[in-house]
């Protein structure tokens, strides 16, 4: 992220523009990465290097045995390579169903890093999830589909990685992210919730229940403990409630259920033609109850999209899909058939406004992904980067031929065929384009929210232009996570939408929060469209202005030493921000001020409880690491994209070795502190002396008392712009109380300021 500057005076002429990099506490954390893997771990580009090294060396017969035996959650201990970097005593065991077998060398791998050591972890991965690729020649489908997924709901990483066991290679493997408690907590805050897995003991089809959430039986939890996997330690109640009001309560299903997510979901397994999932088995899926009591859907399991899965689509189809009836696959056809209840699509379908939502993620998948050929760009670069490992993979389930055919053509025959990734998808992005309610939709232009900078109390003003709408409807929030609020949109001339029936539509709301996230809604008839086109997963924010208190001037770093022709440092100054709330904030337009010096923020948005860390370095080339001003001795100013001056310090010049810091950290007055960028400020223990103010606020009088263990002692006192308003030559060591008449100053904030031969003491004054 970066802000762009203006400089005055001494720093440089004005009109200067630059950057500044901001460094956020979150940012920095993350740079603390292992010295073996400098990308992360899942990162698109690099093939990871695996190694499993077993104690046991008969480690296959042991872990067949176990699997074969249902003891899927007993691991065998083994040490871990990851990319050169050896972790000790982790679990290991094999993983899926379908994809093991007790002949085959190339098996699914579950790796459990704090199998042993419970802060052992790769990157803060604790668990690898390592598939086999035995339903795909192409190798793509799994990391194809997950990194469509993630555009649109919260979705697993997912890569390659080459896999050695006991020195001897295996062959590539895909690696896909973990749902597990970092995972959730990474996405939902925290994972002491209802979490579980749809992911029956047994599979039972054509006509079986599966995980399809059917409310079929009052009695208690057992009645469904053999299609669902508890992931957290209660739960079950929840579970039962979420399945009741599916199917006997819709009327509260928005409570209970994030009904947008569950939306993208089903669009998404339909795009992409992942039946191996709720739409077929009803299997494969996670659901997590956020802090607002509605259950999350997540996919998993995505080996065998893109058409690979046909046993099934749980229709009429129920004895197989074929690869042409496969192409145009109707997205609504569980509204009127299932082969066993699918009621978590079937009860969204038939409300009229969801059905319309569902079709539009459709179109928003088709138009970002498959119409316009980004799914084939990314497989062919994939292609081209796993190639060589491919080749030498002799445990691979496919020949060489398959592997380079498959992306553009069907491969294989019979109940073996696999169809070819660009053959099904451009058939199929033809096929949904024109189908009714992806088609249809009408025509966002454009939206606006004012005023640009609000501030509590202000009215917002929401502002849509729509053409071939009936209905618009604007939904928001004011807390990141919780559910958004529905605001139908009025074209009457009188909600600051322009004329009546003019195709612009307005909404006013009165700002009492400090941040607002929110996107639009359109519909007509037969189809709907989101603004942004990635609604809810995606949205516009609204910024409120920070007042004081929000967001601080936290700590200052001033080592530099100023003489008359020159400033002499041995080492950066730093000015560090923190945000005092539980809401981000958008930084542009406001700035740092100094005498005649000036910095203003640009596109950047700090968010809660985080930090904010600028250099500030006059010594320096500017550059986008550096201010380009220098910090003196004098007040400085934090102000809002308004002007209005939010948190101020005056600048003192402590021992080279502190810093100026508020203690407690964002809430505290300044003191020294030890220098800790980025985090939370840490006091250093005073043993030169004390300064005491009181009253303070004061009105007439204030007493300031000095107890100080060496006898050089300078009082002074400043206004807010650095004037000196009072001062004492010199005062004696021990206790010294010096009463002040301020009656006659003018009311506002002053620096009072303790300076002796090691530090200078300071604190703050206020006149009422």
């Amino acid at each position: 992220m970066n802000i762009g500057c203006r400089m005055e005076g001494k720093a440089g002429k004005s009109a200067i523009q630059k950057s500044i990099t901001v460094l956020i506490m979150g940012m920095m954390l993350f740079c603390h990465v292992n010295l073996y893997a400098q990308t992360d771990f899942y990162c698109l580009t690099e093939v990871q290097q695996i190694r499993i090294n077993f104690y046991e060396p008969r480690w296959k017969a042991v872990l067949d045995s176990l699997f074969t035996a249902a003891n899927t959650e007993i691991r065998l201990p083994a040490d871990v390579s990851i990319n050169g970097k050896v972790y000790h005593q982790c679990g290991i065991r094999y993983k899926g169903f379908s994809s093991w077998n007790a002949n085959e060398t190339k098996n699914p791998f579950n790796i459990d890093l704090d199998f042993v050591y419970k802060n052992q972890n790769h990157q803060g991965y604790t668990s690898l999830k390592l598939s086999n690729v035995i339903y795909d020649p192409s190798f793509l489908r799994e990391v194809l589909a997950y990194d469509i997924a993630r555009q649109y709901m919260p979705a697993s990483k997912a890569n390659f990685a080459e896999l050695y066991v006991n020195d001897t290679l295996i062959g590539l493997y895909t690696s896909v992210e973990a749902v597990n408690d970092e995972f959730i907590s990474k996405f939902y805050g925290n994972d002491n919730n209802t979490f579980f897995k749809g992911s029956p003991f047994q599979l039972s089809f054509p006509f079986g229940q599966n995980a399809n959430l059917n409310y079929y039986t009052d009695s208690d939890s057992s009645g469904y403990t053999s299609f669902y996997k508890m992931e957290s330690e209660y739960g079950w109640s929840r579970l039962y409630d979420l399945i009741y009001t599916l199917c006997n309560d819709t009327a509260n299903l928005s409570e209970i259920l994030n009904i947008d997510q569950a939306l993208w979901m089903h669009a998404f397994n339909y795009t992409v033609l992942n039946l191996d999932s709720y739409i077929a088995y009803a299997q494969n899926y996670y659901m997590y109850e956020d802090d607002y009591g509605r259950f999350n859907p997540i996919v998993w399991d995505l080996n065998m999209s893109f058409g690979s899965f046909r046993l099934s689509d749980g229709s009429v189809n129920y004895q197989g899909v074929t690869i042409p009836k496969l192409k145009i696959l109707n997205p609504l056809q569980h509204v009127s058939f299932s082969i066993s209840p699918r009621p978590l699509m079937k009860m969204l379908f038939s409300n009229s406004r969801y059905k319309k939502m569902y079709l539009a993620h459709i179109r928003t998948i088709v138009n970002q992904n498959i119409a316009n050929n980004r799914y084939l760009e990314q497989a062919e670069a994939l292609h081209e980067i796993i190639e060589p490992y491919v080749l030498r993979d002799t445990n691979k389930f496919y020949p060489d031929t398959a592997f380079r055919d498959n992306l553009y053509i069907s491969t294989g025959s019979g109940s073996g065929q696999f169809p070819g990734l660009q053959d099904l998808m451009q058939a199929r992005a033809n096929y949904l384009s024109t189908y009714t309610g992806v088609s249809g939709a009408p025509e966002v232009i454009t939206s606006q929210c004012l005023p640009v900078y609000p501030v509590i109390g202000d009215t917002l003003n929401f502002r849509i232009s729509v053409t071939g709408a009936n209905h618009v409807f604007l939904y928001y929030r004011s807390r990141p996570g919780a559910p958004f609020v529905a605001a139908e949109m009025s074209d009457d001339g009188l909600h600051n939408d322009g004329e009546s029936g003019d195709a612009q539509f307005g909404f006013q709301l009165v700002a009492v929060e400090k941040n607002y996230q929110y996107y639009f809604w359109a519909e007509n008839n037969i189809a709907g469209a989101f603004l942004p086109e990635e609604a809810a997963y995606k949205y516009f924010d609204v910024f409120i202005q920070p007042g004081a208190g929000d967001i601080v001037l936290n700590e200052i770093s001033y080592p530099a030493i100023e003489t008359e022709n020159e400033i002499l440092s041995d080492s950066t100054s730093f000015i560090e921000i923190y945000n005092n709330t539980a809401h981000a904030f958008k930084l542009t337009g406001m700035s740092l001020r100094q005498n005649n010096n000036s910095c203003f923020f640009g596109d950047t948005v700090l968010q809660p409880a985080s930090f904010l860390v600028v250099e500030a370095d006059a010594l320096s080339t500017v550059s986008d690491t550096n201010t380009g001003f220098y910090i003196n001795e004098s007040p400085l100013l934090f102000c809002n994209a308004s002007g209005l001056v939010i948190d101020s310090l005056m600048v003192v010049c402590p021992h080279s070795i502190k810093s100026q810091g508020r203690y407690p950290n964002g809430s505290g007055s300044f003191c020294l502190t030890q220098p800790t960028v980025g985090v939370t400020n840490r006091l250093i223990e005073n043993n030169q002396g004390t300064l005491s103010i009181f009253p303070n606020p004061a009105g007439d009088f204030t007493v300031v008392e000095i107890e100080a263990s060496v006898s050089t002692q300078q009082l002074l006192i400043t206004d807010a712009s650095g004037k000196t308003v009072f001062s004492t030559a010199s005062a004696a060591g021990g206790l010294t109380s010096l009463r002040i008449d301020v009656s006659c100053w003018k009311k506002g904030i002053y620096f009072v300021f303790l300076h002796n031969d090691e530090e200078r003491l300071f604190k703050k004054l206020i006149l009422l």
